[in-house]
């Protein structure tokens, strides 16, 4: 009986710590500043690849602007895919502290996004993710 009693409190706790609860923006939301909010990626602490799909769908963009939150980012590199299919490496900082915002990135024209690739890691072992922003400006 007291197994029993222990494998179905066991269950209960390891259902009750699976529960996930993601808030965000909307993609298109348009911000007080003017800029349009284009999605969000968390950066693990390995360093590789993260990306996120954008879409075509929300029109041209002249620049992008990342916001990092809950841990600082190393950003090796950034690559936009524009809705042409052509490819661009985004010269971006090569660090960014929680809480901070990349300066502003010029595109080469206004264009269409597909996608946004980051070769990044979270800074620091351990703890929580690098979540970020990205923010475009028509």
């Amino acid at each position: 009986m007291r197994r029993i009693a222990f494998l179905v409190l066991s269950a209960v706790l390891l259902a009750g710590g699976c529960v996930v609860t993601v808030e965000s923006t909307p993609v298109g939301t348009v911000a007080a500043d003017g800029s349009v909010y284009l999605g969000w990626t968390l950066i693990s602490h390995k360093k590789e690849a993260d990306w996120m799909l954008v879409g075509v769908e929300h029109g041209d963009f002249s620049s992008l602007r990342l916001h990092v939150t809950k841990a600082g980012l190393v950003l090796d590199r950034m690559v936009v895919a524009f809705g042409n299919g052509e490819q661009w490496n985004v010269p971006v900082p090569r660090e960014l502290g929680q809480g901070a915002w990349s300066p502003e990135i010029k595109l080469p024209g206004a264009r269409r996004i597909r996608k946004v690739t980051f070769f990044a890691r979270t800074k620091g072992k351990g703890g929580l993710m690098a979540h970020v922003d990205l923010y475009g400006r028509r």
